[in-house]
């Protein structure tokens, strides 16, 4: 019987780089889908790698389908979909995903499909994120980038390196903030492109009305654990002055919060938890600074927080706004029995 793996070797020397950003790029949990995804070797370092995430890979051509559907019935992981039909440059098939990927496919085909890529994200309110050559201002960043670009255009005029700001055009047009840009290895770069948050999305306490959705917004977040009652810790955040919780409210939806309070001396922090679908634009490092001064105005002057072993993504995001690990060691007792 013959075996329909296919063995891409760029994946093979760039799957490291690209996992390295979509760590820092993509939510912790939700649904990635990736288009052309070819082999399906990166679906599966991917989906292996980032277990709170479900892979769904795509790719127009049977042949590759075939190949991804080999790699991921031999995985044998449980965030990893099998492979479904999907052209760029046709309508999409009814899908939901938080965020968009796309490796090395801009260039190997027409200008339609990075149209229907870029259009087809923004219909979804999904992060696009993008992986290949560009040029960049008109120019090719190398010379190796140059004798590829022709190459590519003798073998097909309807393919090329395109013009990174091309691209940016087509995804502002299509609702996308400008993209960060990450240079990559051998002359790549990787296109982060998000929805632009409202600059003046609320912060405020939360409400009574807020509770369905604060407790929702939890579990969707995967902040919550079976042993403890959120109802019950949201009575208690709300009862006294020391403690309180603040949302986020973003087109009269929760879509951040944070759970805070001061003992006199230390503030604390919980239930720090964005929306999977808008987490990477910077919601939580606002919901953390409108915590940092609702307890500055009650007169602390440290905060404190509890990190799980193992999670090393807080562990990152919180190292990013300047908390390190103290030398204190954080004992319990439980004083009251759970019902």
């Amino acid at each position: 019987m013959t075996d329909p793996r296919i063995v891409a070797s760029p994946a093979g020397r760039n799957r490291e780089p690209i996992l390295e950003v979509l760590r820092r790029v993509l939510p912790a949990r939700g649904r990635v889908l990736e288009l052309a995804s070819g082999s399906g070797e990166h679906a599966v370092h991917f989906a292996r790698a980032l277990p709170g995430l479900v892979f769904q890979p795509s790719d127009p051509d049977p042949t590759r389908r075939a190949s991804i559907a080999a790699y991921v019935g031999d995985a044998g992981l449980p965030n990893l979909l099998p492979p479904i039909a999907l052209d760029a440059a046709d309508p999409w098939p009814a899908i939901a995903a938080d965020a968009v990927l796309c490796i090395n496919m801009i260039h190997i085909a027409p200008w339609a499909a990075a149209e229907g890529l870029v259009r087809g994200a923004g219909r979804l309110g999904a992060a696009l994120i993008l992986y290949g050559p560009y040029r960049r201002h008109g120019r090719h960043t190398a010379p190796s980038n140059e004798a590829f670009d022709a190459d590519l255009r003798s073998r097909n005029v309807a393919w090329g390196v395109r013009d990174m700001e091309a691209i940016a055009g087509l995804a502002a047009a299509n609702g996308y903030a400008a993209p960060d840009i990450i240079a990559m290895p051998a002359n790549n770069f990787m296109l982060i492109f998000r929805r632009p948050i409202m600059a003046d999305a609320a912060i405020r306490e939360m409400r009574d009305e807020d509770q369905d959705q604060v407790i929702a917004l939890w579990q969707a977040a995967g902040v919550t654990r079976s042993w403890n009652d959120p109802a019950t810790d949201i009575a208690l955040a709300r009862r006294g002055p020391n403690s309180t919780i603040l949302v986020m409210e973003q087109e009269g939806a929760v879509a951040a919060s944070v759970m805070l309070g001061q003992d006199g001396h230390r503030g604390w922090v919980y239930y720090v938890a964005v929306a999977p679908a808008l987490q990477g634009r910077g919601l939580g490092r606002r919901m953390m600074q409108a915590a940092e001064t609702w307890l500055a105005t009650q007169g602390v002057r440290k905060v404190q927080l509890l990190v799980r072993n193992g999670n090393e993504p807080a562990r990152r995001f919180y190292g990013s706004l300047g908390y390190r690990e103290t030398e204190s060691t954080c004992l319990q007792k439980v004083i009251v029995p759970a019902a």
